[in-house]
């Protein structure tokens, strides 16, 4: 019986042993897997660095490059902004100007000419003025933005700047109403003398 036991004692122990020793890496195994642990390690960081060469190249596309200033243009006096009321949906009326003309005569080059255009809502219902547009940027305009009353009287204020010009000049002024129809003009014309000895004087005729 006692040997029997002993037997099994020894098959087992050798059983075990032997599923150790398979278990068990070998050097050749060990060194196999450090190479495949190195060349992994290796292949991840070139395709970090690839990566990031890549969103670099990316960047330097999609960054849009520092816009140039563009110098401005000789700076010109402009209408005021439109009215925020539209006369689409008021009623219409009827305006009258004093004189709707106005000629300033001969002025040097470089004067200014300053002149009020007063007008009269001459219909029933309040006037308003949606816009006034110079048709030179040479021209300056101030106009009511609030509803005339019928009867009442209002100003449109406009302002000539010589500067560059010379000879005859002949420049309107376009206003948008609630009338029907809707749009008329104003003028004012004169003549710009030319510019004194020893200043450049501008080319005849320009506007």
């Amino acid at each position: 019986m006692k040997t029997l036991f002993r037997s099994f004692l020894m098959l087992s122990f050798i059983t075990w042993s032997t599923l150790a020793i398979a278990q068990t890496p070998t050097k050749a195994e060990k060194k196999a897997q450090k190479e495949i642990a190195k060349a992994e390690k290796a292949a991840a960081k070139a395709a970090s660095k690839a990566a990031k060469t890549a969103g670099a190249k990316s960047a330097a596309v999609t960054t849009p490059a520092t816009s140039v200033p563009v110098p401005a243009a000789f700076p010109v006096a402009s209408e005021t902004p439109p009215n925020e009321i539209s006369v689409d949906s008021i009623p219409a009326t009827t305006i009258a100007f004093e004189h709707d003309t106005y000629d300033f005569g001969k002025i040097k080059h470089g004067d200014v000419v300053k002149h009020e255009f007063v007008f009269t809502n001459t219909g029933k219902n309040p006037l308003v003025l949606e816009n006034v547009k110079p048709s030179c940027g040479c021209t300056a305009i101030d106009w009511p933005k609030e509803p005339v009353a019928p009867g009442k009287t209002g100003k449109i204020n406009a302002q000539f700047n010589s500067t560059g010009k010379s000879g005859a000049q002949l420049k309107y002024i376009t206003v948008v109403y609630n009338g029907d129809p809707k749009i008329t003009r104003i003028t004012f014309s004169g003549e710009v003398l030319p510019a004194e000895t020893g200043s450049p004087a501008p080319a005849p005729g320009s506007h």
